[in-house]
């Protein structure tokens, strides 16, 4: 079946009205602006103000709260780089959901889009043409207005292949790239060939970028070096509420308040309340407790082996403790079949390759044992890589993986692995012993915990597992470069729109872990997978697009390329000396789970603040 579509006319829209020049200043806050109406810059630094008119297109919240104060919090393992258009990791993105923002986001509390930097939105009646109208009045971090070219700049970027973005994977519909041209200053245009479905889940896959600072460094070829750790960080701008100020490899990173962020609070004064924060990095998820419970951080994201006593020290401590439900992330047991890792040996990445192989893996997995038993209890087993928390797109329709260790060791008879040598290890007709390394990051409990459970399992069955634990960014680096593991288990952040999951499930994608970037489908059911996702790319009929992703669901279920493992259930804690904190699980598909709404963080009046080590 075809799904090619003739090239017709469309476009996509982007509109940013005139700003007004600056007039009236609000109460109590110091005037420090320049005074034309044009493209000047208004000067950085803590004494900003703006006045009602620069604000007034604003985006009002329901927050209250009173300025001042900053946030202290707690990390395992230092950012990979500063460049969000090529971060792959969270260890980097956290961070800098802080400092940029999307055209569009979506509310994590109600799920619906909600205006970013694109105030409002509208599509034309056959789908192919989009308008968004930008808001008025926002500028970067260093008082440089934000405009349309800075959109078209940035989607110039997302499509160059030369850089290694995840982005582009996404906003590739049905094989076509989104052209765009500048019409004026106010206007920018999208050409779309096809009708776009999909589209404003695919415009939150992609943080814009300041043109100012980054058109000469992409035209010199170095954007790929642009914005790494070691930069200075006052050469990194965003729109974002926050910025960062400083960072010690290995102890911590500092954030200012942005004085140009385009929030309000509900009485109208402009966010965020808090005038920065700190984000102390430590070497597991161990220490952050420790940090935490000493009442060095304001809030903590906890294991389920943390959760008893942690709930129990809620008054002592005078924190709050909550289970938000299930996360839409997902964990997953994979296998290397990519041929440019000339390390594996050719008769494993044969086993690999076979499907009777991957699905006594599976079968020989007891999930429901490590969700009981790793998780606590606080978490499942999981067939699919949609979330039981997304009521719209989980197949429901698929049983659960049996615990099967008979089917499991038959499965491996079938394809030649039925021998086994004086360790008890099946071999082949040739003596190649099915023993494989098993990579995770090694400042992840439950992840090593996982691979413990598996090891074991697959022990029992005639397999055995050696586990190695390694640094997290080495971990994304052998995925995206070097491709120089046998297996491993890793989690992706899920979201409630498979399709901004492309990357991964497209056999061209960046992040198709199994084999990434392939030039066309290495087998027939990746290539009904590229068919599902491009069809899904014109679709805009939510229904149909479910129709769509139960297929796609129901030939991962079948297939294996990665053995969904368990979902955690979302614990945190946090300290009631800051208010506004309100967790949420959808948050964590591109925010954090605490802190996606951290411009509405206020510390509350004679609470003090939490200690921060030296």
């Amino acid at each position: 079946m075809s799904f090619q579509r003739r090239r017709a006319a469309g476009r996509l829209v982007l509109i940013r009205p005139s700003k007004l020049c600056a007039k009236l200043a609000l109460p109590g806050i110091v005037l420090m602006m320049s005074t034309g109406c044009g493209g000047n810059a208004h000067p950085a630094g803590p004494d900003v103000r703006l006045t009602t008119e620069d604000m007034a297109d604003y985006f009002k919240t329901k927050a209250i709260g009173k300025p001042g104060g900053r946030f202290i919090d707690v990390t395992y393992g230092d950012p990979k780089t500063f460049n969000p258009l090529i971060s792959n990791e969270t260890s980097s993105s956290d961070h800098l959901a802080l400092v940029f923002n999307t055209l569009v986001n979506r509310n994590p509390e109600s799920t619906k889009f909600e205006p970013a930097l694109a105030e409002s939105w509208r599509s034309s009646p056959d789908g192919k043409v989009w308008t968004f109208k930008l808001r008025k009045g926002v500028r970067w971090s260093d008082g440089q207005p934000f405009t349309a070219s800075d959109v078209v700049f940035t989607f110039q970027l997302v499509y160059d292949k030369t850089i290694p973005t995840t982005a582009r994977d996404v906003l590739t519909f049905a094989g076509h790239q989104l052209d765009c041209r500048q019409v004026d200053d106010l206007t920018v245009e999208f050409s779309a060939p096809i009708r776009l479905g999909p589209v404003l889940d695919a415009m939150t896959a992609v943080q814009i970028l300041p043109k100012h600072k980054l058109e000469s460094i992409w035209k010199s070829h170095k954007f790929n070096q642009a914005w790494t750790v070691g930069v200075n960080p006052d050469e990194i701008v965003g729109t974002g509420p926050f910025t960062i100020a400083k960072y010690v490899p290995g102890q911590n990173i500092s954030f200012r308040r942005n004085p140009y962020h385009w929030r309000l609070s509900a009485d109208g004064a402009q966010l965020p309340f808090l005038t920065g924060g700190v984000t102390q990095i430590v070497p597991d998820r161990n220490t952050m407790l420790l940090r935490f419970n000493a009442r060095e951080a304001d809030y903590l994201w906890l294991r389920p082996e943390d959760w008893s006593v942690v709930q129990a020290g809620e008054s002592a401590g005078n924190y709050t403790a909550q289970n938000v439900g299930p996360a839409w992330g997902f964990t997953y047991f994979s296998f290397n079949v990519n041929p440019a890792n000339k390390n594996i040996p050719e008769y494993k990445r044969a086993w690999f390759k076979q499907k009777a192989f991957r699905q006594a893996m599976a079968y020989a997995l007891d999930r429901d044992n490590m969700a009981q038993t790793v998780l606590r209890g606080m978490g499942r087993a999981l067939w699919s890589p949609v979330s039981v928390a997304d009521p719209v797109f989980y197949n429901k329709s698929l049983p659960a993986y049996p615990h099967d260790p008979a089917k499991a060791s038959a499965l491996l008879a079938s394809i030649g692995l039925s021998h086994r040598d004086a360790e008890g290890v099946l071999t082949d007709a040739q003596g190649h012993r099915a023993e494989f390394t098993l990579l995770t990051n090694n400042n992840n409990n439950i992840r090593l915990a996982l691979c413990t459970a598996i090891q074991e399992n697959l022990r029992a069955i005639g397999v055995k597992i050696i586990i190695q634990p390694t640094d997290f960014n080495s971990l994304v680096a052998r995925l995206r470069e070097s491709f120089n593991w046998e297996t491993m288990v890793l989690g992706f952040t899920g979201g409630p729109e498979p399709y901004t999951g492309r990357n991964i499930w497209m056999s061209s994608g960046q992040s198709h872990v199994w084999w990434p970037r392939q030039q066309k489908p290495g087998t027939p059911w990746e290539s009904e997978i590229d068919a599902i996702f491009d069809a899904a790319a014109s679709e805009p009929v939510t229904a149909r697009r479910k129709t769509l992703y139960d297929r796609w669901q129901a030939i991962l279920y079948e297939e294996q390329p990665l053995v969904f493992l368990v979902t955690e259930d979302s614990l945190v804690a946090f300290r009631n000396r800051i208010s506004n904190i309100r967790p949420n699980a959808r948050a964590g598909v591109t925010l954090p789970v605490i802190r996606w709404n951290s411009y509405e963080f206020s510390e509350r009046a004679g609470a003090g603040a939490a200690k921060l080590r030296p």
